[in-house]
């Protein structure tokens, strides 16, 4: 009898996501990626980075920024924010764990962090943190995916918000969100300063990524 429900719950899912995504998205109000600020706090912009096309090819993202930020004591942090008007057809967010082992890193930490923002609800999301190497040097990664009003680690819990959001809210648009840090001593000390980074534009980030 169990499988008889869970057949049922399939179908019924399956019928739903079908109409879902075939219903045209609604025309969100936000900022482009592009006003976003060159100066958060003691970091300003000190380069700015393209997508090449190949990896355009594979990322279909509608709208990004890739840029490096740099303070006075000469640290610099990454940021990447990869924006999609719709997931649909095939087109979806890339997940880093294929993209950073490709770049020549190899994963030597990942595990699931609780991130606290500032004026978010709920106020703690999980995101990933990654630990990458490339002989000696180190990199600490943080990303997430964020949109729709939430923030969310598991790249499968994605794909469900995009069923249940085309659904309910005729909704799939969403981000990337990645940041990066050379590690040059204290990991801790690099997440630390990593968060308080993050937690300079999150709440201004709505106006781009909408709830």
């Amino acid at each position: 009898m169990s499988r008889f429900f869970i057949t049922i719950a399939l179908l019924v899912l399956a019928i739903g996501a079908n109409y879902g995504f075939s219903r045209p998205e609604p025309e969100l109000s936000r900022r482009p990626l592009s006003e976003f600020p060159m100066v958060l706090g003691e970091w300003n912009a000190a380069a700015e980075q393209e997508i090449d096309k190949r990896s355009m090819k594979v990322l279909l993202v509608d709208e990004y920024i890739m840029r490096t930020y740099a303070n006075k004591r000469g640290e610099t942090i990454g940021l990447y924010i990869g924006y999609f008007k719709t997931q649909r057809e095939g087109k979806q967010v890339h997940s880093p764990r294929q993209c950073l082992p490709g770049a020549g890193l190899n994963r030597i930490k990942h595990r699931e962090y609780l991130l606290t923002l500032k004026d978010h609800n709920p106020p703690e999301g999980p995101i990933n943190l990654d630990l990458m190497g490339k002989g000696a040097q180190r990199q600490l990664f943080l990303w997430w995916y964020q949109g729709r009003g939430r923030i969310y680690a598991n790249e499968y819990l994605n794909k469900l918000y995009l069923i249940w959001d085309a659904i309910t809210k005729r909704r799939t648009d969403g981000a990337l969100m990645r940041i990066s840090m050379a590690v040059t001593s204290d990991i801790d000390q690099t997440l630390e300063t990593e968060i308080r980074f993050i937690n300079l534009f999150a709440p201004m980030l709505p106006q781009y990524i909408p709830n």
